[in-house]
């Protein structure tokens, strides 16, 4: 009897999680005054550049937070608008070849009174040889809007 309903009780966890991973996804991330919503297919650009999201295991994981192309600029959806942001800077600690687990890497990406910083670190990287060229990352984001602030766990990488 208590293995039948051990096997129940799993069972609902199951079909709960994927009830909740097929359901909607109009979920948001509200923090401190921020509203912070996953961006829309329609905001979307594709090609080479930066991407993030919510880090694996946490509700709406693989739906874009923050993304931008190279030399384009980023897009953000907070407090109910689309935002658009200038990359105004991009420092790392390592250089052309010499990437290596654990080296970190900050992004500040600003516009009209709205400012993100992304400090990650690198987490993945590419097989010796593989023909894989992007960079996996960790860290967090802290957006700023006006007098509000809020801090957010993220993962994504850039490259091609």
């Amino acid at each position: 009897m208590r293995a039948v309903l051990l096997t129940s009780l799993a069972l609902l966890g199951v079909v709960a999680l994927v009830s909740s991973q097929s359901s909607e996804k109009n979920y948001r991330f509200q923090q401190d005054g921020i509203l912070l919503e996953p961006l829309r297919t329609e905001d979307l650009d594709y090609g080479c550049g930066c991407f993030f999201h919510v880090p694996i295991g946490d509700k709406g994981m693989g739906d874009f937070l923050v993304t931008w192309l190279l030399d384009e600029t980023a897009k953000i959806r907070v407090n109910g608008h689309l935002t658009r942001l200038r990359v105004v800077s991009d420092r790392s600690e390592h250089t052309a070849g010499e990437i290596a687990l654990g080296q970190k890497r900050t992004f500040l990406l600003e516009n009209d009174g709205v400012s993100v910083h992304i400090n990650c670190t690198t987490s993945r990287l590419c097989e010796p040889g593989g023909e894989c060229e992007s960079i996996g990352y960790d860290g967090e984001m802290l957006i700023s809007d006006g007098a509000y602030q809020a801090r957010f766990e993220i993962r994504g990488g850039c490259g091609c």
